[in-house]
């Protein structure tokens, strides 16, 4: 199947479309802050809170986008937006972009930026989400050092440090207004951070999914469909997630926008591994789940080797 036969005349950003899918999710959250403040009761803000947290999950959606030029044809509004999306989660947009396009570029090989560890066990599969925090940390040392001239293997021009050093005012810019707007209204803390903070958690639990068991695979073009899981999911996560739940889709075609990517899943459902392909999120952790133990184990050795650890489902 060839991939420019497939997508072509899909591959391109609908900024309409992207500010229909943001402006369906912002408008309950406008509903839950102004029942939290005018009704003042505890449920009210409990209600927001998690309704929040649930729908701020949608930020590293936005900013992947945003990554990818695909939430408009103005580079300038990619890049205010994923600026802005990404400041909500502590992320510095412009190193955050050129570690996961080193992603693509280098899927599941030894040179992918975001591949995990071999070495897997429940209680690691459980906790994982909680490591953002502390990626959150690794990615602005990244940033420093970049700023400072000596970062990361994958950030090497002058025109990608100097991204990544405007980036860092612009981002610096937004959270002054963040912490002015949290002293002049306390009640931004609960109505915004509090729930940015832990949507942080909640959304990397699509992260290891998305390409586990695929670590250290022979080279091949980012697109391989054989190491790069797809979810059916639900329309509300679906909505959420911007249809990166198709995630195979997306890295088949990383041009192609979140809009077409249901499209661009039926066409390579045909020739994409069956065991590759999920009910939803739920259905992948119980099932590794079940397979892990307690005990940590090493997925890439003994039986447990790569081709093995991929089941019919």
């Amino acid at each position: 199947m060839r991939k420019d036969v497939v997508i072509a005349g899909m591959n391109h950003a609908s900024g309409g479309r992207a500010l229909l899918r943001g402006s369906v999710l912002i408008v309950p959250l406008i509903a839950t802050s102004y029942l939290a403040i005018n009704v003042t009761a505890w449920w009210a803000w409990g209600l927001h809170l998690v309704l929040a947290t649930f729908l701020f999950c949608t930020l590293p959606a936005v900013y992947h986008e945003a990554a990818h030029n695909n939430l408009s044809r103005s580079p300038t509004v990619n890049d205010i937006a994923g600026t802005l999306a990404a400041a909500l989660h502590a992320v510095p947009f412009a190193t955050w972009r050129y570690f996961h396009l080193a992603h693509h570029a280098n899927t599941g090989t030894a040179k992918d930026s975001e591949v995990y560890g071999t070495r897997w066990s429940r209680a690691r599969l459980i906790l994982f989400p909680f490591t953002q925090w502390a990626f959150l940390v690794i990615l602005w040392r990244w940033t420093f050092s970049t700023v400072a001239g000596r970062g990361p293997r994958w950030i090497r021009s002058d025109r990608q440090r100097r991204a990544v050093t405007v980036n860092v005012i612009a981002t610096t810019v937004v959270w002054s207004g963040m912490i002015l707007g949290c002293v002049w209204q306390p009640q931004l803390i609960i109505l915004l951070i509090a729930p940015c903070a832990l949507s942080i958690v909640v959304a990397a639990l699509t992260l290891v999914p998305e390409h586990f068991p695929a670590y250290d695979t022979e080279p091949g073009d980012a697109d391989q469909l054989d190491r790069t899981a797809t979810f059916r999911s639900n329309r509300i996560l679906r909505l959420i997630l911007w249809n990166s739940n198709f995630h195979a889709a997306h890295h088949f075609a990383p041009k192609v926008p979140a809009h077409r990517l249901p499209e661009l899943d039926k066409m390579i459902s045909s020739i994409q591994d069956p065991r590759w392909r999920w009910l939803g999120y739920y259905h992948w952790y119980c099932h590794h789940l079940a397979r892990l133990s307690w005990a940590t184990v090493d997925l890439a050795t003994g039986s447990n080797r790569i081709a093995e650890t991929v089941e019919e489902k």
